[in-house]
């Protein structure tokens, strides 16, 4: 054979070999690369299910604001009927019996604020001294409860001032 020819058949030979070398190089690079992205991937898969998780529970956390200044207003709008109702029931009331019972019926509450007042003062001084504390206790939730059925307890909620939101509605709008 000639060293021609078998330099051909060497060099073709050894060009086949190393374009295997390479490949198998490339091939095994490619994994490594394959893996490293692979494993961004998961990084970033996994970031994205925690700003997802993040994303739901905000947007749970303003529903249920929402949800509970919907009930807050709700309720006061609730308190607000029910007082003009009430109020409209004991006016007309007072206009349907005899003024004497009228009289004595818009004195009613205060006569129980007093008749509390005076039978405290009676069983006060008579008590045993560790039974004071537990009676001034008592006498002021009492009053409290007597003065706030007074004057309408359902019409406290009013009084109580409320953070303004973007989202709420106020309680007594405009009379158009």
């Amino acid at each position: 054979m000639d060293s021609n020819l078998v330099q051909t058949i060497l060099g073709t030979a050894a060009n086949a070999a190393s374009g295997g070398i390479l490949g198998l190089v490339g091939s095994i690079g490619t994994g490594i690369v394959s893996i490293f992205q692979a494993k961004n991937q998961y990084k970033h898969d996994e970031a994205m299910a925690a700003l997802e998780l993040q994303r739901i529970a905000a947007a749970s956390d303003a529903q249920s604001k929402l949800s509970a200044e919907q009930l807050k207003l709700t309720q006061e709008q609730g308190a607000n009927a029910s007082f003009e109702a009430s109020q409209v029931a004991a006016g007309s009331l007072a206009s349907n019996v005899p003024s004497w019972i009228a009289g004595i019926l818009s004195l009613w509450r205060p006569t129980l604020t007093a008749g509390l007042t005076i039978f405290v003062a009676e069983i006060y001084p008579g008590c045993a001294p560790d039974m004071r504390d537990f009676i001034i206790r008592a006498t002021v939730t009492a009053w409290t409860a007597a003065i706030m059925w007074w004057f309408g307890s359902r019409q406290m909620l009013q009084f109580v001032p409320s953070k303004p939101s973007a989202n709420s509605i106020p309680s007594n709008p405009p009379a158009s």
